[in-house]
C-alpha cells in the first residue's frame, strides 16, 4: 500500500497531538523557580541579627513538581555569601581577637514543600519546605597587608601540626550536606506565575562556616616549632601583647548557621490541549485530516 503525504502528516500529527498531551499533562504539575534577596551567618563570629554590612546577595533557581494538591518536591541551586567580624561584637574578648571571615556559598538542595491553606481556596498560601542539601564554602580572610588568605588551607587552629596539640582543631571539608527548613507565602498573579517571601535556615554539621571553633588557641611556639609560626598572626589578629593562652577562641559545641530571605517568583505550564480541542481540531482540519 502507497501512502500519501497527507495521510503521513495526518499519521503524525495525530502521534504528535497524543504524546503532546501526555507530556504536557505532566508539565502541569512542574513549576521553574526564580529567587533573588539576601544571605546571612550566625556563629561564633556573629549573633542571629547581622548588621547590614554582614547581609550578601543571593540568587536561587530551581523546579518543583507537584506530588499531589498541596505537597511538593523541590530541586534548587542556591549562590551567594556570607561574612561576618569580632569588630561588630558586643563582647569586648571578642573585639580583642578581632577576627573575621567571608565566604562564597553554593548549594543544591532537595526540598519538601507542604502548603498550610489549599490554593483551591485561596490565592495566598503559607507554606513550610524542609529538605537536605550539600553545599560548597571557602572562608577567607585578609592578613595585615590586605592579601587574600584561604582559611581551610593554612589551619588556623593547628590542623596541620602533627602530634597532640592543645587546642589543635579538625580538619574540616568544604563540601557538606545540611539541613534546611522554612517558611513562605506566596501569591497567585496569574494562572501561570506567583510570586511570594521565602525565610529559610540551613542546620550546618559543622562549626567551621567560619574557620573558628577550637575552645582555645594553639600557641605561637606550637606553630613555631613546625615552621608554621605565620599562621599565629591569622589565628588570632589583636595586638599580640594582649594575647593570653587561655583566651576562648571558639565554641565547639554550637554548629554554625546561614539564612536566606528571598523573593520567588514561579511559573508554571498551560494546561494541556486534547486532541479534540478547538485548535488542534481546526489544524486537522486545514490539511483535510479526519
Amino acid at each position: 500500500m502507497v501512502l500519501s503525504l497527507r495521510s503521513i502528516v495526518c499519521t503524525f500529527l495525530a502521534l504528535f497531538i497524543l504524546v503532546l498531551q501526555s507530556t504536557i499533562a505532566t508539565a502541569q504539575k512542574v513549576k521553574v523557580h526564580f529567587g533573588a534577596g539576601a544571605n546571612w551567618y550566625s556563629g561564633d563570629l556573629q549573633d542571629d541579627v547581622p548588621p547590614i554590612k554582614e547581609i550578601h546577595p543571593s540568587a536561587t533557581i530551581g523546579v518543583s513538581y507537584d506530588v499531589a494538591s498541596r505537597a511538593r518536591l523541590k530541586l534548587e541551586t542556591m549562590f551567594g555569601g556570607v561574612s561576618g567580624s569580632d569588630a561588630n561584637s558586643s563582647s569586648a574578648g571578642n573585639r580583642l581577637r578581632n577576627l573575621s571571615f567571608s565566604s562564597t556559598l553554593s548549594e543544591v538542595s532537595l526540598l519538601f514543600q507542604y502548603d498550610l491553606i489549599s490554593p483551591l481556596k485561596s490565592a495566598v498560601v503559607p507554606y513550610f519546605f524542609v529538605g537536605p542539601g550539600i553545599y560548597n564554602f571557602m572562608p577567607t580572610t585578609r592578613d595585615s597587608i590586605g592579601r587574600l588568605v584561604y582559611l581551610q588551607s593554612i589551619g588556623t587552629e593547628g590542623q596541620y601540626l602533627t602530634g597532640n596539640i592543645a587546642g589543635k582543631g579538625e580538619k574540616y571539608s568544604l563540601t557538606q550536606f545540611n539541613i534546611q527548613g522554612g517558611i513562605g507565602v506566596r501569591a497567585q498573579i496569574t494562572e501561570l506565575i506567583s510570586l511570594g517571601l521565602e525565610y529559610s535556615v540551613r542546620n550546618l554539621f559543622t562549626d567551621y562556616l567560619d574557620d573558628v571553633s577550637s575552645k582555645r588557641y594553639v600557641t605561637k611556639q606550637d606553630f613555631e616549632s613546625q615552621n608554621q609560626g605565620s599562621v599565629f598572626a591569622l589565628a588570632y589578629r589583636g595586638n599580640p601583647s594582649t594575647f593570653k593562652a587561655n583566651y576562648p577562641r571558639g565554641n565547639p559545641n554550637a554548629n554554625d548557621r546561614f539564612h536566606t530571605f528571598q523573593l520567588k517568583l514561579a511559573i508554571g505550564f498551560p494546561k494541556e490541549e486534547g486532541y479534540h480541542s478547538e485548535r488542534n481540531v481546526k489544524i486537522r482540519k486545514q490539511l483535510r485530516c479526519p
